[in-house]
Order: C-alpha cells, then sequence, then structure tokens
C-alpha cells in the first residue's frame, strides 16, 4: 500500500511536470519568440512604451524559466536521462545559485545505476532533506555523502544550523519528515535523526541489499 501511494504520487507530479512543459510551456515560448521577433522595431514606439515592452518581455521570460524550473522540481528528467547521481549534482548546484550556503557533496558510485523509482525515492528525500534545511535551520554549510560499501549504501546528510525538535515536528504538521519516512520504508532502508538545539541536524539512511534495487532487477 505504501510503495502504491508513492508511486501515485510521482505519478501525478509527472503528469503535472508534463503538462507544465508540453502545455504551459510552450505557449510561453511561442509568445517569447513572437515577442522577440518585433524587438527590433519598438524603438519607433515612444519612450514609456519602449519602457513598458521590455518590462514584460523580462516578466515572460521570468515565467518561462520558472514554469521549467517548477517542471523540474516535479519530476527531474535528468534521472531518466543520467542517472540519480547527476540528477543530484544538478539539485546542489541550483540550492547554491540561489543560496549563501556552502555546498559539499560527496560520493564513491558515480556509475550507480538504480531502479527508476528507487532513485527517485532517493532524490526526494535529498530534495526534502535539503529543503527544510534551507528554509527552517538558519545553516551557513550542508554536507551530503552518497557513500556504497559493499551490498550497503548510505546517505548522510547533515547540516550545521539550529537543528529540531522531532517530536513537536512532527505534532506540528510533520509533512516533510512523513514523506522522508514513508520514502526510507519503501526502500527498506533504516533511517536514523540525529539532532540538539542549536547543534545542527544530521539523517542517515542506509539501504541493505542494494543489489536489489539495481536496474537490470528491473521488470
Amino acid at each position: 500500500m505504501l510503495q502504491s501511494a508513492i508511486e501515485g504520487e510521482d505519478r501525478e507530479r509527472k503528469r503535472i511536470a508534463r503538462e507544465l512543459h508540453d502545455g504551459l510551456g510552450q505557449y510561453l515560448v511561442a509568445a517569447n519568440m513572437n515577442f522577440e521577433s518585433i524587438k527590433k522595431e519598438i524603438q519607433q514606439l515612444p519612450e514609456k512604451r519602449q519602457s513598458q515592452f521590455q518590462t514584460g518581455l523580462s516578466l515572460l521570460k521570468n515565467a518561462l524559466s520558472e514554469t521549467r524550473s517548477i517542471a523540474y522540481n516535479l519530476m527531474p528528467k535528468a534521472i531518466e536521462d543520467y542517472g540519480l547521481i547527476t540528477a543530484l549534482e544538478n539539485l546542489v548546484q541550483d540550492f547554491e545559485k540561489s543560496t549563501d550556503i556552502e555546498f559539499s557533496f560527496i560520493h564513491n558510485c558515480k556509475d550507480l545505476d538504480l531502479q527508476k523509482q528507487a532513485a527517485i525515492n532517493i532524490y526526494r528525500i535529498v530534495q526534502e532533506v535539503v529543503s527544510n534545511a534551507v528554509q527552517h535551520s538558519g545553516c551557513t554549510s550542508i554536507i551530503l555523502q552518497l557513500q556504497l560499501s559493499g551490498d550497503k549504501l548510505t546517505l548522510i546528510a547533515e547540516d550545521d544550523g539550529t537543528g529540531m525538535n522531532l517530536k513537536e515536528e512532527r505534532e506540528q504538521s510533520g509533512l516533510g519528515i512523513k514523506s522522508i519516512e514513508n520514502r526510507a520504508s519503501n526502500l527498506k532502508g533504516r533511517l536514523n535523526f540525529s539532532t540538539r538545539p542549536d547543534n545542527g541536524l544530521k539523517i542517515t539512511l542506509t539501504i541493505p541489499n542494494i543489489e536489489r534495487l539495481y536496474s537490470q532487477t528491473e521488470s
């Protein structure tokens, strides 16, 4: 039931991402092309109208960029095209560009080739953990590690922020933590939270028998 619920959520994410990209995104691209095609001719307009045109074109470009970003966050195509590691590298780069936080991503499994749902689950866990840290922890650095050792894959996410009260977090809403726990359970992994007030948060996910999640076992 848990696996079905998670897969259903991801299918819906993929559907919305496709509609944003193929529907709204294409309309915005077409509108942008039309405005760009007359850009040289706006010199004939009064200065105020030229300024309004440039502002409108800038807002359109921002809307196009935002639509692409939302579609990517809903279902990053990099997972299917290039694999989990590249998708995580792109995720970290995106956070680096939009924050002042120092990121480190350390791994020893560049060619890790997991089943798509397993890769998506790990990606979503990292995305949720990092998003929470960026928004709520006040941290200045985040260290991510993905280490393959024998038949075990270990994910470690650690920040130097304010930490959290796990009991209080679950009672208040806990949606982020619940999502992390559900996806960890779906991977049959062991999840551990280590945190103290003003001493950061460390999350460790250990997935045993990782071979069962390699893509060649996918039916």
